[in-house]
């Protein structure tokens, strides 16, 4: 799908609102491997990694549904997330900061990590490779459509959150909910890669693991769905109805627009560790 370039207003460095405080670090794992972290303090301790999946034709819902078992087994995993856009296919790994001292020493929760990642790496028949600091940072700057700084900043001249809609600049978005249903997912995986809606829409399935304290709990999925273009709002809007359109009656009632909270939708679809049901209101 084509859209007219827009011209572009001149660009300051701003921190996102729901970025401020995120700090992205880096380090290497036992294999020796560069990798990145994104720690946030609030509302809760923790830290994200993020992979590019090698293979992606190769992973299907069956052996998704296997990795992110496998990962929750580890009890400090809050959350999990599988995204799938015209860039590639990325998994992303959150976890809870487990003690006093890695709360204290974000090189604590590192180490432990360092420790653990290569495993990651290789599961079954899911090859990924670890994203660096500045694969991770390149990946916010370029979904917003500007150009790098020093994290968390990004050089954008103005950004604008509705109740429904967050744009930055010339590029303007809208994100949904999407509630568990697993041929949804299967489905959903395929539309954001059909030749009218690549590079402009994404799909990410989260997954958060169940309460250990409850055995029957085998954990939630649900999902993110984010249509952005450099176009104007109306035209987006166009093109995520478009996209519902494709959908059953059935399948559109599984489908809700993030009302409030569009920036923080945005960024959890990026698979970044930004959990939209921590945010409560809209943030600019």
């Amino acid at each position: 799908m084509l859209f007219g370039l827009l011209g572009h207003k001149n660009k300051t460095r701003r921190t996102l609102a729901r970025l401020a405080g995120v700090r992205l670090e880096s380090a290497r794992d036992r294999a020796g491997f560069s990798f990145g972290a994104i720690l946030r303090s609030a509302p809760r301790p923790t830290t994200t990694v993020c992979f590019k999946v090698d293979n992606p034709d190769e992973v299907g819902s069956e052996l998704l549904l296997q990795w992110e078992d496998a990962i929750a087994e580890d009890e400090s995993v809050l959350a999990s997330a599988y995204t799938v856009d015209s860039t590639g296919s990325y998994m992303a790994v959150t976890f809870k900061q487990v003690d006093k001292s890695e709360r204290k020493d974000a090189g604590q929760a590192l180490t432990r990590l360092a420790a653990m990642l290569p495993d990651f790496y290789e599961f079954n028949d899911v090859v990924s490779t670890p994203m660096t600091a500045e694969d991770i940072y390149d990946r916010v700057v370029e979904a917003i459509g500007t150009q790098g700084g020093t994290w968390p900043e990004m050089q954008v001249g103005t950004v604008d959150e509705t109740v429904s809609t967050v744009a930055f600049d010339a590029v303007n978005a809208v994100s949904f909910d999407v509630m568990d249903d697993a041929d949804l997912d299967g489905l959903l995986r395929e539309l954001v890669l059909d030749d009218e809606l690549a590079g402009v829409a994404r799909w990410t399935r989260i997954f958060r693991p169940g309460l250990e304290a409850e055995e029957e709990d085998l954990g939630r999925h649900s999902g993110v769905l984010t249509v952005s273009a450099e176009a104007s709002r109306a035209q987006v809007e166009n093109v995520a109805a478009a996209l519902l359109n494709q959908l059953s009656a059935v399948e559109r009632l599984r489908v809700r627009r993030v009302y409030g909270r569009q920036m923080s939708g945005f960024l959890a679809g990026l698979g970044i560790g930004d959990l939209v049901w921590d945010a409560e209101k809209v943030t600019v």
